[in-house]
């Protein structure tokens, strides 16, 4: 039995995201947008303003 992270799950979504009409990503409180940003690992995307909950972070 496989277990994915949120991690994995975040960077499958981005490698797929053109057959998949993707505008954006957005998972532990990082983004990715498939119009500004570069296929990376999920740890090099884009850092979020912090906003004091798990919640409204994407945890």
């Amino acid at each position: 039995q496989a277990t994915l992270s949120g991690d994995d799950i975040a960077e499958w979504v981005m490698n797929h995201a053109s057959a998949n009409n993707v505008k954006y990503v957005i998972w532990g409180q990082k983004i990715w947008n498939p119009s500004r940003d570069k296929v990376t690992a999920w740890k090099n995307w884009r850092t979020m303003e912090d906003r004091k909950s798990i919640t409204q972070n994407h945890w």
